[in-house]
């Protein structure tokens, strides 16, 4: 070699570029696909406890995309079903402010929406007091979100 000049590599034997390929053929035919990851069978508590996470936001829905009109029209018809909420919580209710537990599927369907026991029983849970009443701002308040 002249100064500074590298050498020439030397050309690779024909054994080590059959030797490669084989290798890679070997990995190739003997590959398999990484495991699956699975998770454990879920138990009906922690299905409620999950879909309760999920359910326990702070009622703040994201309107940073709506335009000014589609913001107002959501808010017209928030402001519509709060009322349908009380007046439907007044006709259940002997004092205006709470209802027996009991009459929380009577108070859903009179809103004409379907009660699910499995659905709202959690909910009930929430909202019914020791006192197993439901009082009328908790359930206005859970209503407007559920919605």
């Amino acid at each position: 070699p002249l100064f500074g000049a590298p050498a020439p590599a030397p050309a690779p034997s024909a054994d080590k570029k059959e030797e490669g390929k084989d290798v890679i053929k070997k990995e190739e035919k003997g590959a398999k696909p990484p495991p699956r990851a699975t998770e454990p069978p879920r138990t009906k508590e922690a299905s409620d406890e999950e879909e309760e996470e999920l359910s326990d936001h702070d009622g703040a829905s994201d309107t940073s995309s709506l335009n000014t009109a589609d913001r107002e029209e959501m808010e017209e018809e928030k402001a519509e079903e709060r009322e349908k909420a009380l007046e439907a919580f007044a006709s259940m209710s002997s004092d205006g402010e709470a209802i027996p537990k009991e009459d929380f599927p009577k108070l859903i369907e009179g809103m004409g929406t379907t009660y699910c026991e499995e659905e709202h029983r959690r909910t009930l849970r929430k909202l019914a007091g020791p006192d197993g009443k439901v009082r009328k701002d908790e359930f206005v308040e859970w209503y407007l979100d559920w919605l």
